[in-house]
């Protein structure tokens, strides 16, 4: 937690599906307006789907309606 931005400390997430190695990981994740998140990984490869407002990853934007995929952190 201490490395986590104010935006992923005010945000809530919803699990759906673990995921697994040859499975994508589902969950909702739901961010205050204006939300910033650190860089990260994962440990399964995941889409993410906007449902309202946007996510900014990096110089991408992602809007509703669009979605982003994130690789899994290989070992």
């Amino acid at each position: 937690r201490d490395t986590m931005s104010p935006g992923e400390l005010d945000s809530g997430y919803r699990s759906h599906h673990p995921g697994a190695d040859d499975r994508l990981q589902l969950f909702e994740v739901r961010a205050p307006a204006n939300a910033t998140f650190n860089a990260h990984s994962h440990t399964e490869d995941e889409i993410i789907l906007v449902v309202e407002g946007e996510l900014r990853a990096g110089g991408r934007v992602v809007r509703v309606g669009q979605v982003s995929t994130a690789s899994r952190r290989r070992r």
